[in-house]
């Protein structure tokens, strides 16, 4: 066994090298941020209009370039033109895959702005944008070519702002760069805003798997000033002048936050290292958002905001599914029974094989009971995704389903290792 383990080292280096020597062949250093309106309802999406910019800093891996997990509703790559090779892909979610799921979706058309980054091609790319379709599986909807040799945008310098490190200064393509953004804070609170992100950060490496890998992770902050303090709250009718137009109440749920134009928040990142965007907003109402690859937005002063966090941040970096059931949504019919689910730590047991079951000891029945005499295995008990039947977590309790439970499953944990991983190798 030590032997076969000492053989995967050399094996994974040479990988590892080859995807490096891919980045030196297909890019050059700085990013593309491509900007986006994205349009539909309930049955169909479509891309009305798109745009590039050129931008300073690519902070992603340079090693890992394809993506490994298939997670999200949506999925961006990018192909060689001249060769058709896939160079680059990134699987995420957005707000209006979400709005697709709830019942005005039904009725309604509407329009989201969104963008998606991805390294400086040196040559032509064809890029290709998939979405899941309602047996889960990927159809492109978006195809379009870039040649970086004749389009003509660059980032306008007039927004680019300064960020603070307050932990790590590693290099950025071997680290997973967290970047918090402020929201709601006034011109003089910026002592107060670096100082929430110095409290979030010391929380997070509180949490393992977090704590172990402290030395392959960065945390940024980047200040942007508010006319006034706080954000949105329509259903009290408190409205605010901020910055990114950040609200509560998203599809009608008081506690669900979102940001409606995600290339606002981008516009002032430009120059930025970025893995992972964190919205702080400046208010001591609980309530938060979390998606994958997409965004993490959390209030600031909350007597749960440091737990909320550590919460929404599962959903935004590992792809980590809601594991309670009884609270309050928008979506309907959220997880089809009658498929496997994409998320690591659920399973409608479909295809359990391709999930936990090998963490499972044959002496755990299937399902497990709700019971305490199996607080400390992997099982799998039913009730999760905000469904109470037929859907299944692997453990009693979990970061992801209990505010007051301190620690993630081992299911969890091990996802979330993974994830530190892809961008820090």
């Amino acid at each position: 066994m030590v032997k076969k383990r000492l053989l995967l080292f050399p094996v994974l280096f040479f990988v590892l090298l080859l995807q490096a020597n891919d980045y030196n062949t297909y890019f050059s250093d700085g990013r593309i941020r491509m900007n986006y309106t994205i349009q539909g309802n309930s049955a169909y999406q479509e891309i009305l209009e798109h745009s590039y910019i050129l931008e300073g800093v690519w902070g992603g891996s340079k090693a890992n370039l394809v993506d490994t997990f298939s997670y999200g509703r949506v999925m961006l790559e990018g192909y060689d033109f001249y060769s058709n090779k896939l160079i680059y892909s990134r699987g995420y979610s957005n707000l209006f895959q979400e709005w697709q799921t709830i019942a005005e979706a039904k009725t309604t058309v509407k329009k989201f702005r969104e963008c998606v980054l991805f390294p400086r091609p040196k040559n032509k790319v064809k890029i290709i944008i998939h979405a899941r379709d309602s047996n889960l599986v990927f159809q492109p909807f978006f195809k379009t070519e870039l040649d970086p040799a004749v389009f003509p945008v660059t980032s306008d310098p007039s927004k680019n702002q300064e960020y603070q490190t307050v932990h790590g200064h590693y290099p950025s393509h071997k680290a997973l760069d967290i970047v918090f953004v402020s929201e709601g804070y006034t011109s003089d609170q910026k002592d107060k805003f670096i100082g929430d992100v110095e409290r979030f950060r010391d929380n997070l490496f509180r949490w393992e798997p977090y704590s172990l890998y402290q030395n392959k992770i960065n945390v940024h902050a980047v200040f942007l000033a508010s006319e006034e303090q706080g954000v949105d709250i329509p259903g009290d009718s408190i409205w605010k002048s901020t910055w990114l137009d950040a609200t509560f109440y998203t599809f009608g749920i008081e506690r669900y936050m979102s940001v409606p134009d995600l290339t606002k928040v981008y516009d002032y990142l430009s120059g930025v290292p970025i893995d992972q965007l964190c919205v702080l907003i400046n208010s001591e109402k609980y309530g938060g958002g979390g998606i994958y690859n997409f965004y993490n937005i959390f209030t600031s002063d909350n007597e749960r905001a440091a737990f909320l966090f550590i919460h929404e941040f599962g959903h935004g970096f590992a792809g980590l599914a809601d594991e309670y059931f009884s609270s309050e949504v928008a979506y309907e019919d959220f997880v089809r029974t009658d498929l496997e689910p994409v998320e690591p730590n659920i399973t409608t047991l479909v295809d359990f094989a391709g999930k936990w079951a090998s963490l499972v000891h044959d002496s755990i029945p299937v399902p497990t009971p709700d019971k305490s005499q199996y607080d400390n295995v992997i099982g799998v008990f039913e009730g999760a995704s905000y469904q109470a039947k037929d859907v299944y977590r692997p453990a009693r309790d979990c970061a992801m389903k209990t505010s007051t439970y301190g620690k993630f499953c081992p299911v969890c944990t091990e996802h979330i290792i993974r994830m530190i991983g892809f961008y820090s190798y």
